[in-house]
């Protein structure tokens, strides 16, 4: 398998992993929504339903696949996604932290782009 499928692989099994675990403390009036495009590589989790009579649609999770590297445009979770894709082998260099502003990716361990 070659690194990009791997890529997808790995994606696809973390976020399965990570909407499992939201649905054992999600509140009954909100619902995980899980949307995988794997033809353009890009996966995102969101809750939708209510909250105190409110109409609620958020994003918690989106990554993109491109140009070689894992983009985490989005992440709400604790301890934070990239802290699982390196656990997993990918090295930090293959990891772009895409909801932090341009100027500013160089002061992470990661890619900058």
């Amino acid at each position: 398998m070659d690194q990009f499928a791997h890529y997808h692989e790995l994606t696809r099994c973390l976020f399965e992993k990570i909407a499992a675990r939201l649905r054992l403390f999600n509140s009954a009036s909100q619902e995980i929504c899980r949307f995988i495009d794997e033809e353009q590589g890009h996966y995102a989790l969101m809750f939708t339903g209510w909250r105190k009579g409110r109409r609620i649609l958020d994003l918690y999770l989106m990554v993109r696949l491109r140009e070689g590297k894992i983009w985490i445009e989005e992440d709400l979770s604790e301890e934070g996604i990239a802290t699982d894709f390196l656990e997993n082998g990918v090295p930090e260099e293959d990891i772009v932290l895409g909801f932090q502003p341009p100027n500013l990716r160089h002061l992470t361990e990661f890619a900058v782009a």
